[in-house]
């Protein structure tokens, strides 16, 4: 049987998250979790990466804001400066331990995390 791969979009949420992980620990599911930065840099959203990854799940870099798609943002150094914020917030917290960067897809590895494959 293949592989899959659950991914949580959009967080960390001081109220849902915490329900999903609680969810995911019970059923012992690894998920990846793909964090929008300036809801992780909330006191309860740091609290959240910790616990994020001291369970065992990876931690994606979902932009800075999530406000305007890849490829429709008027300024070419927009994509990088959200990723890269988001790095810069992540590295602390979660390098090197389970931590997706995805400067990487966009081929401009940060060096925030060690790639993920």
């Amino acid at each position: 049987m293949g592989r899959i791969t659950l991914t949580i979009d959009n967080g960390p949420d001081p109220h849902e998250t915490p329900l999903i992980l609680d969810m995911l620990h019970h059923r012992q599911i690894p998920a990846h979790f793909f964090v929008v930065g300036m809801q992780a840099a909330h006191p309860d959203g740091l609290a959240l990466l910790e616990r994020i990854t001291d369970e065992g799940h990876v931690v994606g870099n979902h932009t800075w804001s999530h406000r305007t798609p890849f490829g429709e943002n008027v300024y070419p150094s927009a994509v990088s400066e959200e990723v890269q914020r988001t790095a810069d917030l992540l590295a602390p917290t979660v390098a090197h331990r389970h931590c997706f960067d995805l400067s990487v897809a966009v081929g401009a590895w940060t060096g925030a995390c060690s790639p993920v494959h």
